[in-house]
C-alpha cells in the first residue's frame, strides 16, 4: 500500500470538487472516487442511490466488487452500515479549531478511530486494487478526515479547494435535484453557509502537511491550464491536460456523492466564470457573508466589493 498516493480534496461545501475530482481523475493510473465518505450514508438512507455511471451502486461493476471484498463476499447488511456510519460521526465530531480539546478527544476515542481507520486503510486498497490505479482521488471535503488519513501508510496529497464565500451561500440557496438519490439536496440560509465556510476553511488551514496545494476555485474557472500546470509541479504528477476553456474527459468515472453535475458527466465539458451570484445573491445576503468571512476573505485575497463589468 506504501505506493498509493491520495489525493484529498478538502474544503467547504459548494465549492467545486466534483468538477476537480472528475479532472483529476483524468491523471494517468488515477481513479476518482466521488466523496467516498457518503458512500455508506447513502447506502443507508436511501434506496438504490446511483454512482455517476448511471446504475445503483450496489449494482454498479466496479462498487459491486469492492463492497463484495469489503464484506467477506456479500453485500453490507444494515447494521454494518449503522456501525460504519457510527465511527464516521465520531470522525466528523473531531474538533478541527481547538488544539487542546482535539487532542483529549483523539485521546478518548482512539479505540473507535483506531477501527475506522483500519477499515478506510482497508477501502483504499481494495479500490486500488479493483481498479488497477496507484492514484485514488478523494473528494469528502470534510478536514475532520484529515487526522485519519495522515497516519496511513499512503502518500497523502491535499487541495485545499476555495471559492467565494459569497458563491458558496448562493449555491447553497438553489433548489437542487440529485437524481443519484432521487431527493432535492439540503438548502442553507447564508448565514449557515458562511459559518461552515469559515469552519471548514480554518480547519484545513490549521491542518499542517508537506503535500498541500491550495486552489482557487475562481482561478480554476478562470484559467484552467494555468491552476492544473501548478498543480503538477506542485505534486510532481505529469501533465495530463491540454484544456482551455471546455474539458474532455475519456475515462468512465464512479463517482459518488458529490453534486449532482456528476451525473450529466460526458466527454467534452464547458467551463464557465463563476458570476451569476454577483447579480442574483440578494444585497443584504452579500453584505452579510462579506462580515462574517472578512478575516478569511482577506487572507485568500478575495476583494470585498467586487462587480463584474
Amino acid at each position: 500500500m506504501a505506493e498509493t498516493k491520495v489525493i484529498y480534496i478538502a474544503g467547504a461545501g459548494r465549492s467545486g470538487s466534483t468538477l476537480l475530482d472528475a479532472i483529476l481523475g483524468e491523471i494517468d493510473d488515477a481513479f476518482s472516487l466521488g466523496e467516498a465518505r457518503l458512500l455508506w450514508k447513502h447506502l443507508l438512507r436511501y434506496e438504490k442511490p446511483l454512482c455517476s455511471c448511471g446504475e445503483a451502486i450496489d449494482d454498479c461493476p466496479f462498487w459491486k466488487q469492492v463492497l463484495l471484498k469489503l464484506f467477506n463476499n456479500s453485500l453490507p447488511s444494515k447494521d454494518k452500515l449503522e456501525k460504519l456510519y457510527y465511527l464516521q460521526k465520531i470522525v466528523e465530531n473531531i474538533p478541527i479549531l481547538n488544539y487542546y480539546k482535539r487532542n483529549k478527544y483523539l485521546l478518548q476515542n482512539k479505540n473507535e478511530l483506531k477501527k475506522y481507520s483500519d477499515f478506510i486503510l482497508n477501502f483504499y486498497k481494495t479500490v486500488a486494487e479493483i481498479s488497477g490505479c496507484k492514484i485514488l482521488i478523494d473528494s469528502s471535503k470534510l478536514p475532520h478526515y484529515l487526522y485519519v488519513l495522515k497516519d496511513l501508510p499512503i502518500e497523502l496529497y491535499i487541495i485545499h479547494l476555495v471559492r467565494d464565500p459569497r458563491g458558496v451561500a448562493y449555491s447553497w440557496t438553489k433548489e437542487k435535484y440529485h437524481p443519484a438519490l432521487r431527493s432535492y439536496m439540503k438548502r442553507y440560509h447564508p448565514f449557515t453557509s458562511a459559518r461552515l465556510w469559515n469552519i471548514y476553511n480554518l480547519g484545513i488551514l490549521n491542518f499542517k502537511h508537506k503535500n498541500y496545494h491550495l486552489i482557487k476555485y475562481e482561478d480554476l474557472t478562470n484559467n484552467i491550464q494555468a491552476s492544473l500546470t501548478c498543480l503538477t509541479h506542485a505534486f510532481n504528477f505529469k501533465p495530463f491536460f491540454n484544456f482551455e476553456k471546455k474539458i474532455f474527459l475519456f475515462k468512465k468515472k464512479h463517482l459518488v456523492g458529490g453534486n449532482p453535475v456528476k451525473l450529466s458527466f460526458k466527454k467534452e465539458i464547458y467551463i464557465k466564470k463563476d458570476i451569476d451570484w454577483h447579480k442574483k445573491l440578494p444585497l443584504k445576503y452579500k453584505f452579510l457573508v462579506t462580515l462574517l468571512t472578512f478575516p478569511l476573505l482577506k487572507k485568500f485575497k478575495y476583494p470585498i466589493f467586487k462587480h463584474e463589468k
